[in-house]
This record gives C-alpha cells, structure tokens and sequence, in this order.
C-alpha cells in the first residue's frame, strides 16, 4: 500500500488534469492489478509444474522412451507446494472470478520451464531430500534467483497490463514470503495474502494518500527546511515523492513507530529511486522525525513508541 501511495501520488503531480478523486480511484485500481499479478506469479508455480507433468508424461509414450524418459526425475511435477495451491479455495476462487491466466502464453511458461531445469537452482534441489521443506526453499529460490532476470516474463508483462512496469520486484517479495508461510497441509485462507486485511487497511491507504497531497506543501517545507545542506530543488522528483509520504504517515498514524516507517519508506527508496537515495532519505527522514517530535507535531517518543 505505501508503495502504491508513492507510484500513484507521483502520477498525480505529473498530471497537472487530474483531481484527487481521480487519483484515490487510481491507486485502488493500481492496488487491485498488483494484486491480480500477485496470483498471476503464484499460479506460474502450478503451470510450470503442470507442463513438467505433461511433458514426463508425453516422453514415456514414447514408441521407444529412453530410461530417463521410462522413470523421470518428478520433484518439479509433482512439487508439493502446487498442492497447496491446487487445494487453495480463496487463491482458485479468486483465478476463476478475475479470469487471471497464462492460457494465452504457452511459449513463456515452455521457456520458463526450460529456464528452471537447466539452473544451478534445479540441479541443487534434485540433489536434496524429497520432502516439503525443500520444495517450498526451491519455489522460493526461483522467484528470488531466476524469474527476475527471464526476459520473456517482463515483456509478457508489460504486454499484458501496463500497471505492471513497475510491479514485479514488489510482488515476487510478495510470492516469496507467501510460499515460506505455507505449511504441507495448509488449506487455510490465511495461506494467501488478502487484498485488504481489514477496513483499518483501506483507512490507512487512503488517509496516507490524501493527507500526503492535502498537506503535500506543508510536508516538502519540512523537508526543505531540515536539509540545509542538500539544495531541495535538486533532489530526484521520486525522493520528494517518497519523503512527502513518509511525512504524511509519521504525521497521521501514530500507532505507527517512527523505526517501522522510516525503514519501509530507505526500502522503497533503495528500490524505485537512485543507488544513493536510501541513505539520503534515511538520514533526511531522520531529522525530519527529530523536527516534527520537538515541535509536538509527532505524538511518539523512544524513535517508535507512543506515548
């Protein structure tokens, strides 16, 4: 959610046209497609896995199969954690309604399958013990490893919607913490990351989005003002952007520690703006916190405990 406050709140101050509404309608939007290619990553786990069944399958009916073909190594067709997900009522329930698919892609999830078998990662994990634990470090080591450098991934993407340009990194930490929390029996819903975990967290999005433009002025005067040394005309538009945000949220939810939010905002920082920019902002965002705390703007104290 923060990340989407950032990506949205910098498209409303690139279009000079747009309202407030229009944006807040724009980043639920943006919101619900990340979440459509959260399970569009996750279901890449079962058509792989699927395509490596039919394939063993279609190489044993052959008219003279070889012995590998005969008896095939079946850790990634048979891989555990498709289990959970085939059982998964939430996450199948969700595939049929939005119709998320790679049904019209069979090149890419070939060439993934292909990708993954001729790996490092595969070939360690054929090696280790056949059981649960090792299939779910495997998934967790593909998406982590492999999939963020498969081209065909990124540019199907791009195709497919453009708000996932800038998604995919997100999500794949999404995916990867998702399989780490399965167990080998999980059929829970908890096993899936819901869109929302309650009405607190649509409050929060909100509230963070609008306060972040409504008092967007007052914000980037805070931030001027502490970085005496730096010239704030020169910043990276997207620092400003994430700075103003992370603002917003150390003003408005104190509830929040000040440590939570100044580390989710370095990490966004690290990931969409300069090489530089998590320290720059850490140490900026830093006094920022200082200033609003001195002058009773910030309700916390002990840098992350209410009061």
């Amino acid at each position: 959610m923060r990340v989407k406050s950032v990506q949205t709140l910098y498209a409303y101050y690139s279009d000079n046209d747009k309202s407030i509404k229009q944006a807040e309608v724009e980043l639920f939007h943006s919101i619900d497609k990340t979440y459509e290619l959260y399970h569009l990553m996750l279901l890449l786990v079962k058509d792989v896995s699927d395509f490596a069944r039919m394939r063993n399958e279609k190489n044993r009916s052959k008219h003279f199969p070889s012995e590998e073909e005969l008896n095939p190594n079946t850790r990634l067709a048979e891989n555990r954690v498709v289990k959970v997900l085939e059982v998964n009522e939430p996450f199948n329930k969700y595939l049929s309604q939005v119709k998320v698919s790679w049904s019209n892609h069979p090149e890419l999830i070939r060439d993934v399958y292909k990708i993954i078998i001729e790996s490092s990662v595969y070939e360690e994990f054929i090696a280790t013990k056949d059981n649960f634990e090792e299939d779910q470090k495997f998934w967790i080591k593909v998406f982590k490893k492999l999939v963020p450098n498969i081209e065909i991934i990124a540019d199907t993407l791009e195709e497919m919607s453009i708000y996932w340009n800038d998604d995919l990194e997100l999500v794949l930490g999404m995916v990867q913490k998702t399989i780490r929390g399965f167990g080998p029996e999980d059929i829970s819903e908890k096993a899936i990351m819901p869109l929302f975990k309650d009405e607190d967290d649509i409050d929060f999005v909100k509230k963070l989005f609008r306060t972040a433009i409504l008092q967007g002025e007052s914000f980037k005067k805070t931030i001027g003002d502490v970085a005496a040394n730096w010239d704030v005309e020169r910043f990276a538009f997207i620092d400003i952007i994430i700075m103003q945000t992370a603002v917003s949220e150390l003003v408005c939810f104190p509830h929040i520690p000040v440590k939570v939010t100044l580390n989710e905002y370095i990490d966004i920082a690290k990931i969409y703006s300069t090489e530089k920019s998590g320290n720059f902002v850490n140490g900026v965002l830093d006094k920022v916190a200082d200033r609003l705390t001195a002058d009773g703007t910030l309700k916390k104290t002990g840098r992350g405990l209410m009061e």
